[in-house]
């Protein structure tokens, strides 16, 4: 069985879909001829923990966790404590616990991400990853190296790895990185000389990877776009996707009122619409407040407290924090209907991690997604929901009433789903056709290693 050394900052215990994405690689890799060996971060999570993940890692697998120097967590460090928050050398809550959100807070954390951190806070990893990375190399007898975001420092390590040992490389862009539609990056990229930069390491990563993998066609044609003199066959697309394993091993308890979910951060997206759709709604008397509720999980109870109270929606919407990922899971299940947004404005190819488990949860999708976009495709295909205008409160609230009126009627929202469809996107699957890319090109590289050998003693 060959090795392949993955280098994720994106790893359990972390919570986030990006783990899931590397964390489903691991789990099936082995079956198709390839055994993984994780580089990954210690003591790293930009949004918190979920130590029931380590779990699904299999036991087995070598994981080597590295330094990583976070200035983020050390000023939080130094902010709690001085605060009187927390005593210091505690970890857990200093990563948890929520970092006062004032003016000056936000200020320096701007600061940061623009003069400091570029790309992004994880360059504080590179430094101490690169000698494991060689060693882990050297020990393991790895035949392929494949990096995946959503960190680029992830990408600038593997080059690393690359240069000095000429192994074949995978790079994983799950997300973009200059062309990121989210507003950090695009704020920093106002920099000239920074985007400038960025620029030029990433089209040092997109020049040397041997494959490149993103998650639509979309972002392949984007990417394509973005290398110099590109070969198309160098670029290959494997989406997100849902772990079968993982959901068959909960059981659907469905809610006694009408329930919308939605799990996960709203990363610049924007829930408005949708709660001016409700409101509406429940002023025309079309639905009662006492028989429908809205849960949003994972996300920080700031990002839309001010919203639901702006729009008398404090009886109905509860808010679940950070949650464990089976937990989110068993939200998703035990919903009426679940809640996508997409905003009008992200890139075309954006394809979130969360729809493909919504898709698994088969439950009805109220898609707030813009016509054109990959996900819109994605739903008609799958047969998993509606899809309305996410700016269009109007065209929410017809598509809210309407699953409503069938949960009032039926005292249920029938799953319309086209499961062959669904099941594309489990992951053993999508896993076969990552090992499918990683057996090709090491197969090419030992060819062309061969034909060098024999030129070189044809010419001596």
């Amino acid at each position: 069985m060959s090795r392949v050394l993955i280098v994720a900052d994106a790893f359990p215990p972390a919570l986030g879909m990006g783990v899931q994405r590397t964390l489903g690689f691991v789990r099936y890799l082995r079956d198709y001829g390839w055994e993984p060996v994780v580089l990954t971060a210690r003591d790293k999570s930009r949004i918190g923990w979920d130590p029931e993940l380590c779990s699904r890692v299999p036991p087995d697998t070598s994981v080597i966790r590295t330094y990583w120097f976070n200035p983020r967590l050390v000023g939080k460090r130094l902010y709690m404590v001085l605060k009187g928050h927390q005593r210091p050398g505690t970890k857990e809550d200093l990563i948890l616990g929520p970092m006062a959100s004032n003016g000056t807070t936000n200020t320096l954390r701007r600061w940061m991400h623009t003069w400091l951190l570029m790309p992004d806070e994880a360059i504080g990893w590179l430094p101490f990853a690169v000698r494991p990375g060689l060693r882990a190399i050297k020990t393991h007898r790895v035949k392929a190296i494949f990096s995946t975001s959503p960190s680029p420092v992830a990408h600038l390590i593997a080059l690393i790895l690359k240069r000095v040992t000429g192994l074949p490389w995978v790079a994983d862009f799950r997300d973009l990185w200059t062309q990121s539609p989210y507003a950090d990056r695009r704020q920093a990229y106002s920099l000239r000389w920074r985007y400038a930069s960025e620029r030029w390491l990433e089209r040092q990563v997109l020049i040397s990877a041997d494959r490149i993998v993103t998650v639509s066609e979309p972002l392949r044609a984007m990417l394509l776009g973005a290398t110099p003199n590109p070969d198309p066959m160098r670029f290959h697309v494997i989406t997100n996707g849902y772990d079968p394993a993982v959901i068959e091993g909960l059981q659907r308890e469905p809610l006694s009122k009408f329930t919308i979910t939605y799990t996960g951060k709203f990363y610049g997206r924007s829930p408005i619409p949708f709660f001016q759709a409700l409101s509406a709604l429940f002023e025309a008397g079309a639905i009662e407040r006492e028989d429908f509720r809205v849960r949003i999980v994972g996300i920080s109870a700031q990002e839309v407290a001010e919203a639901v109270d702006e729009y008398g929606l404090g009886k109905v919407v509860r808010i679940l924090e950070q949650v464990p990922h089976a937990q989110a899971l068993q939200e998703q299940l035990n919903a009426s209907a679940l809640l996508l947004v997409v905003g009008p404005f992200q890139v075309e190819g954006t394809l979130t991690g969360k729809v493909f488990e919504y898709l698994a949860a088969s439950r009805p999708i109220l898609g707030m997604v813009p016509q054109d976009s990959a996900v819109a495709d994605l739903l008609r295909r799958s047969q998993a929901g509606i899809i309305v205008n996410p700016i269009d409160p109007g065209a929410i609230g017809s598509a809210i009433l309407d699953l409503y009126r069938e949960f009032k009627a039926t005292g249920h929202v029938q799953w319309r789903g086209n499961e062959t469809v669904i099941q594309e996107y489990a992951r053993p699957k999508l896993t076969a056709r990552l090992a499918a890319v990683l057996d090709n090109l090491v197969q090419h590289d030992a060819g062309a290693r061969l034909r060098q050998h024999v030129s070189g003693e044809a010419s001596t």
